[in-house]
């Protein structure tokens, strides 16, 4: 395996807390949409700046400026049963991309690592 990118990032939780409707949708799938509803009111704001921060590591591990057209939607979020997220996504341009990530959570910030093999 040769790895042929990597990103991190790190927010606070704080900025996610009330986000409008709009910046929701704007960054995120249905289902992601789906998974931020499932949880708790406490930890929305959690999950949120999860999903939004390793959205981020993903696009710094691919190196790209925001020039191809790729958005925060095209890029989905699931998890196996045992929780640990998966990345795919959506843009012609990247889908065959292989991307590991991990999301990590204290109590002020969400951080986040994206692997391209």
């Amino acid at each position: 395996m040769s790895i042929k990118g990597c990103g991190c990032d790190i927010v606070k939780i704080e900025r996610f807390k009330g986000v409008s409707q709009r910046f929701l949708e704007k960054y995120f799938t249905e289902n992601e949409l789906e998974y931020i509803k499932s949880k708790s009111i406490e930890k929305q704001a959690e999950t949120t700046a999860g999903l939004f921060s390793v959205k981020e590591s993903m696009v710094k591990a691919i190196g790209i400026g925001g020039g191809d057209g790729l958005k925060f939607s095209d890029i989905e979020i699931t998890h196996t049963e045992k929780g640990q997220p998966i990345a795919k996504i959506n843009h012609e341009l990247y889908k065959t991309l292989e991307i590991h990530v991990s999301i990590s959570h204290s109590e002020t910030d969400a951080m986040s690592f994206a692997v391209i093999d």
